[in-house]
């Protein structure tokens, strides 16, 4: 198997980080020699191999971790995602700690956590983005259903009680 070609196929396809291509690599060897029947070759020097594909993958600019980190940071808040998940999404992905902390950290986390929660929200009509106004026990399970997706409780709490919003 040319590992080469597939890295390159596969960053052509997909934007992605160092550590999340050494893992698809790592998972192509595994498959093919399963299909083959063969063995899987020596880790020592597969690892070498794959760790010099990424390098020059990294070097010609078809993977970044900073460009990949930035363009999800800004996909995931336009959806409403919390920091928290935020944060997990990039470290499952392979983005280093740094770059994602620093990331973060230039944001204005209240402001941005805040507008994130509201356009959950509307997304999921949650709250006062309801058709209809929704009981105590359904206002209960709405906040509940933010905080679960990673949003505190004081920024849900502020979400669930503009009540301004209602469209009937």
């Amino acid at each position: 198997m040319d590992l080469y070609q597939a890295a390159l196929a596969y960053t052509a396809r997909y934007a992605t980080t160092k550590e999340n291509l050494r893992r698809v690599l790592w998972r192509k060897l595994r498959r093919a020699a399963v299909r083959s029947g063969e063995e899987m070759p020596d880790a020592g020097a597969t690892e070498a191999e794959i760790a010099s594909i990424v390098k020059r993958l990294e070097k010609i600019g078809a993977v970044d971790d900073q460009i990949y980190a930035n363009a999800q940071l800004r996909a995931l808040q336009a959806r409403g995602t919390s920091s928290r998940a935020i944060r997990a999404k990039l470290a499952a992905k392979g983005v280093p700690a740094g770059i994602v902390s620093t990331l973060l950290e230039s944001e204005t986390p209240d402001e941005d956590e805040r507008a994130a929660a509201t356009r959950y929200a509307q997304r999921r009509r949650l709250g006062p983005y309801r058709e209809r106004e929704a009981s105590p026990e359904q206002r209960q399970k709405d906040l509940a259903a933010m905080c679960r997706v990673g949003f505190s409780y004081n920024i849900a709490a502020s979400v669930m009680e503009t009540g301004d919003h209602f469209s009937k």
